[in-house]
């Protein structure tokens, strides 16, 4: 199998781009993980599922580009490529991406609004109705307990007596 230097350099430079892409899905994770504030349990569903997506990452990569075939400058093409986008790009698209996700945050919550105001009409109009029907029933029971703990003469006995 024969290399030119110009393959050469295509292997390099898409090995930088993947280490890039692998950075920009880190900075996804930090994000989402700024957001909701991650519990212990959940930081390791998510450093398991970052590492999988990268380990995809880099072996499609290889395997597409360079039929498979690992030299050691395309690791240091991929960590000169998260460096790269670490320095020049990271604070943008973190920005583009918060600013994303609260746009998006504002319309799901405006969505569901939308979507459960009727299920909240229909439930305070079944729930409502209950209560006002059995509101007596319930007076009623009040009045009889305190009754009961006011005379003070019955007992309540939950055991049989021997």
């Amino acid at each position: 199998m024969e290399f030119s230097i110009s393959k050469e350099a295509i292997i390099f430079l898409s090995s930088c781009a993947t280490g890039g892409l692998i950075f920009f899905v880190y900075d996804l994770f930090r994000l989402i993980r700024r957001a909701e504030g991650s519990v212990y349990f959940m930081v390791h569903i998510q450093d398991g599922l970052f590492w999988a997506i990268t380990f995809c990452i880099i072996f499609f990569s290889v395997l597409y580009v360079n039929n498979g075939i690992l030299r050691m400058y395309e690791f240091l093409g991929a960590v000169l490529g998260a460096v790269l986008y670490k320095l020049m790009l990271s604070k943008l698209i973190l920005a583009i991406l918060q600013r994303i996700l609260t746009i998006f945050s504002i319309f799901f919550k405006k969505f569901l609004k939308i979507l459960l105001t009727p299920l909240r009409f229909a439930y305070n109009i079944i729930f409502g109705s209950l209560y006002f029907l059995c509101m007596p029933l319930i007076r009623l029971a009040r009045k009889g307990v305190r009754k009961v703990l006011k005379s003070g003469k019955q007992t309540l006995r939950f055991v049989k007596k021997q």
